[in-house]
């Protein structure tokens, strides 16, 4: 150590020495290593919250969760613990009250990891349904306590109405308890009657219909990023294997899996006996929406979920719809359309998947590169231009690429390329 007053350049040199040495420490994964480094620099700089932040990191990893839990807290304590590059959670209250309840259930400490479970969950935990799955907190399985703060109540075995009015309160209990300003367009008590006319409701109401019920509560928050969505593993959650966007001129079908060609370019005209142009002014019900746009882009992918028609009461049939036409040669048909696909990734647009026909591909020609591709970003080189089109559709990482490892893969393009004009395209 170097032998000088603190405040000194010398102490400063050291400090700045040793942060880094526990930096790359950390970066590398070497906790035992990070753990001194991190007490030292918290020696040297004991108000910085981030400081205790990273050293109660280090000792978690390094499975000494008493020295954890103390560290953590004096984290909590100070605040200001900004995050680590490439993290934008660690430093947040709750995912540390989080993991302080981690720590304490690790060593059997079953009522303090519960204390400070219901501190993260009250200060914005998100993942509040995927606790149940936790290993951490294997051992609180079947802990009544525990069981609350999931949302988990246990209800009589086969009750199906007590379980529908424990989601529909679950629900309204998670958006007063996560979204920002939740009642800037309707008042609290307002909504609560919502929520207790739709729980009300449950034992006249079949499935399909409480499942709208749900989705009718979130466009009440005014925020086109809060909604309910569709769990696409469960079965009845199917779709009719075509794409169709909504036009000036109507609602055509601009794309259809193999077997369902002859419809491509038809206008939808009815859905069952109503107008379609009724049918796309309900579904305006359950979506959530930030301008007037919004609902034009997502009516149509709604509109080939029968389950959903279905409990807005504007198809007989969960499984299946029934459409009137005008096929691309001017004739009147009625067509019967079994639901029997997971929804669809792209949800507007004119992108179609791999083996499908469109309009586009059926044109005949080069496709426009707007329309080429269905993955959510994505580029193509323009060699003649010296010129670099990349595609951006939705803030989603690819299940085979991040979207850091794919601008990774683009800057690094650029650099070795010569590339003089850069097109990027937020697509719709």
């Amino acid at each position: 150590m170097i032998n000088e007053q603190p405040g000194t350049a010398g102490d400063i040199r050291m400090y700045l020495t040793v942060l880094h040495q526990a930096e790359q420490a950390t970066a590398a994964e070497r906790w035992q290593e990070a753990i001194p480094l991190w007490e030292q620099v918290a020696a040297l700089n004991p108000v910085s919250g981030a400081h205790w932040l990273q050293l109660g990191y280090a000792q978690m990893y390094a499975q000494q969760d008493h020295a954890a839990i103390a560290s953590l807290t004096r984290a909590l304590e100070l605040g200001g613990a900004f995050p680590p590059p490439g993290d934008d959670e660690s430093s947040f209250p709750w995912r540390i009250a989080y993991q302080i309840a981690c720590c304490y259930a690790r060593i059997g400490e079953q009522h303090y990891a519960l204390d400070w479970l219901e501190r993260a969950l009250a200060q914005g935990y998100r993942a509040r349904a995927a606790l149940a799955d936790d290993p951490a907190f294997s051992m609180l399985a079947h802990d009544p306590r525990f069981r609350m703060l999931l949302g988990r109540a246990d209800t009589p075995a086969g009750s199906r109405d007590d379980g529908w009015r424990q989601d529909i309160g679950w629900l309204a209990t998670e958006i007063k308890r996560l979204h920002q300003r939740p009642f800037r367009h309707i008042s609290e008590p307002a909504f609560d009657e919502l929520v207790q006319q739709l729980a009300h409701g449950v034992p006249d109401l079949s499935d399909p219909q409480l499942f709208v019920g749900l989705m009718k509560l979130m466009p009440q928050l005014g925020d086109g990023h809060s909604r309910a969505v569709i769990w696409q593993e469960r079965p009845e959650f199917q779709s009719v294997p075509l794409i169709w966007y909504w036009f000036t001129e109507g609602l055509f079908i601009i794309a259809a899996a193999p077997g369902y060609d002859s419809l491509l370019g038809a206008q939808v005209l009815r859905v069952g006996e109503l107008p379609v142009a009724e049918v796309l002014g309900e579904l305006d019900a359950i979506i959530s929406q930030d301008n007037t746009r919004w609902p034009r882009l997502m009516a149509p992918y709604f509109l080939h979920q029968p389950y959903l028609l279905h409990g807005l009461g504007l198809a007989p049939d969960p499984a299946s719809l029934q459409l009137s036409i005008r096929d691309a040669t001017g004739q009147m048909q009625t067509v019967i359309l079994p639901a029997e696909q997971a929804p669809i990734h792209t949800p507007y647009g004119f992108s179609a998947p791999e083996g499908w026909s469109s309009i586009p591909r059926s044109a005949g020609g080069e496709i426009p590169l707007y329309l080429r591709d269905i993955k959510n970003y994505w580029y193509e080189q323009i060699p003649k231009q010296k010129a670099l089109y990349v595609q951006y559709k939705r803030v989603r990482d690819e299940p085979d690429q991040s979207f850091a490892s794919f601008c990774q893969e683009l800057f690094a393009l650029i650099d070795q390329q010569p590339v003089e004009k850069l097109v990027i395209d937020l697509a719709e």
